[in-house]
């Protein structure tokens, strides 16, 4: 899902759609795909059609699907934790985190699953949170992982009929890691949809850490030892280092899985030509927490994509050398 605000009076869907069809079309006049008059016959059909149209069914940007898991902990009010649920499904879904309209098809596919793990007291809960998103490939109906983040610290309060209230301007341990997250979701989003083009959400992400790192009540924002926290993650996505390495993201989700339909062997191509630059970048910083999400989330997809193709030995040699960690899944689907 991505978006853009509104211009000479088309909606702002409306003008990310005829931005993106745009952009296809560029791309495609410079390799020759034969899909060139569709899409441009596509885009004036949007554009006329669209923009004549103001009353478009509209919704919020996430369509999350929450689940709280009581089944490590005994003794705890379940129908507390059943409500919690619902209202953190509400809160995600109902909320405008952006001041663009989105269609209801254009929102984000993505998930919390909330494990409890202790109740130190009545009303305060410890908790391992999972959190994921998923983004369309073009042409087809799959989808491809987007973020994937296994948060192991996170301890808020919820007491039974209390309200989540949306305030920025404050530290609350239970919203403001749930906003944290769903800024972070629409940053990544949007960088697969446009080179860098989730910034300004991420950048969002990054203020509700640094406020909740000044919290004295805060947890889960600093590491400690081998654990990652949320704001490493943020911070080193933000670092200048991974600027380059973020506009690879969006080439590869948009050079690479929406070409695929159309021309495999040349979305192929490109893949192998950004793993040899991610090698490089990976040669210069070593493994980033950044570097090593994006494989966590994507080695099973690459292994597939270059299964049975004349490039799949090229593929081993370069993701077992760049991805070490999932080698053994490398050689056994490329061998």
């Amino acid at each position: 899902m991505q978006a853009s605000g509104q211009k000479n009076g088309v909606q702002p869907s409306v003008a990310w759609t005829c931005a993106v069809w745009s952009r296809m079309v560029q791309r495609a006049r410079q390799s020759g795909r034969k899909s060139i008059t569709y899409g441009m016959l596509s885009i004036v059909a949007l554009c006329i059609v669209c923009a004549g149209t103001p009353t478009l069914s509209m919704a919020q940007e996430l369509n999350c699907r929450v689940q709280v898991d009581d089944s490590q902990v005994s003794g705890t009010d379940t129908s507390t934790l059943d409500e919690l649920e619902d209202r953190i499904q509400t809160y995600l879904n109902r909320q405008n985190w952006t001041p663009h309209r989105v269609a209801d098809e254009e929102r984000i596919g993505c998930s919390f699953q909330i494990i409890v793990q202790g109740q130190p007291t009545t009303g305060e809960y410890e908790a391992r949170l999972v959190v994921s998103a998923r983004r369309p490939i073009y042409g087809t109906a799959q989808s491809t992982s987007v973020l994937r983040l296994n948060d192991p610290e996170w301890t808020f309060s919820y007491s039974r009929g209390e309200s989540l209230v949306y305030n920025l301007n404050r530290y609350n341990p239970l919203t403001s890691v749930l906003d944290f997250y769903a800024f972070l979701i629409l940053g990544m989003d949007f960088d697969t949809f446009g080179e860098r083009g989730g910034t300004a959400y991420l950048e969002q992400s990054r203020t509700i850490s640094d406020q909740a790192r000044s919290d004295p009540s805060s947890s889960g924002w600093e590491s400690f030892g081998a654990n990652r926290s949320r704001s490493d993650f943020i911070e080193a996505l933000l670092n200048s280092q991974h600027r380059a390495f973020r506009e690879m993201i969006f080439q590869y989700h948009y050079e690479v899985l929406d070409q695929f339909i159309d021309d495999p062997e040349a979305a192929r191509e490109q893949a192998i030509g950004l793993l040899r630059e991610v090698q490089t970048f990976a040669n210069q910083t070593g493994r980033t927490y950044v570097l090593d999400h994006f494989f966590s989330s994507k080695y099973q997809e690459l292994a597939a994509l270059f299964q049975g193709s004349a490039m799949q030995q090229e593929a081993r040699r370069v993701l077992t050398q760049v991805d070490p960690s999932h080698s053994s899944t490398y050689n056994s689907a490329l061998n």
